[in-house]
């Protein structure tokens, strides 16, 4: 990040930059990096920085080598990705975000292992912004807005959205159904194994120190 004064003004100039190798006395791991695969988080558009509206790499494959003999080969983790969670995320339906699908070890001689596969909730689920419940956490009503906003007092304010006021007519209730969607749902090892995720909502029962019904609260584990 550089900084600099313009018409007695701070301009500031935002950088990115990716790690591509990391090195021990006794191995070393290179980052294959793909510039020209990813259609999400592109970086912040509005703002003073370097490949406004340009998404960041994604990590396609980990090499791992041994430097005793030198530069020799032990085995590659290749990634595979899709766009597929969370349509609508970034503005437009048919962009979605960044979605690991797959994990496969080469080592050797081309010797490979069968794929580990990662699933998720939600694949065909649309993605909205204001749809969150009071904890912060994602809850599906398509219909909430974030516009319609009453402060503690009563007065209705149209413009801001922040702590001390509510958001009137929105429906702010947790959902699991909803909270999970795009969480991970089931991973298959490559020995044919497998294990699902199955969530249920956070509960609490205290408010600081003063206890109250046990209440369903916002959020999975």
């Amino acid at each position: 990040m550089t900084s600099k004064s313009t018409n007695n003004k701070q301009q500031i100039t935002l950088q990115r930059y990716y790690m591509t190798q990391i090195e021990t006395p006794t191995h070393k791991a290179l980052f294959n990096l793909n510039f020209n695969f990813r259609q999400d988080a592109k970086s912040c558009p509005g703002y003073n920085c370097e490949n406004q509206g340009v998404s960041p790499p994604s990590l396609d494959s980990i090499e791992l080598y041994s430097k005793n003999p030198i530069n020799t080969f032990i085995k590659k983790i290749v990634f595979t990705y899709s766009h597929d969670l969370a349509k609508g995320s970034e503005g437009n339906l048919n962009v979605c975000k960044l979605t690991l699908e797959g994990i496969r070890e080469y080592g050797k001689n081309n010797g490979v292992l069968p794929p580990t596969i990662l699933e998720y909730y939600g694949k065909d689920k649309i993605y909205n912004r204001e749809s969150w419940d009071w904890w912060g956490y994602y809850n599906g009503i398509a219909t909430n807005n974030g516009y319609n906003i009453i402060d503690q007092c009563g007065v209705q304010n149209t413009v801001l959205n922040f702590i001390g006021y509510l958001r009137d007519n929105d429906d702010n209730h947790n959902s699991l159904d909803d909270s999970e969607q795009w969480s991970l749902r089931k991973i298959t090892y490559p020995t044919g194994g497998s294990v699902e995720y199955d969530y249920e909502v956070d509960r609490w029962s205290y408010e600081q120190n003063n206890a109250k019904p046990l209440t369903n609260g916002g959020g999975i584990r």
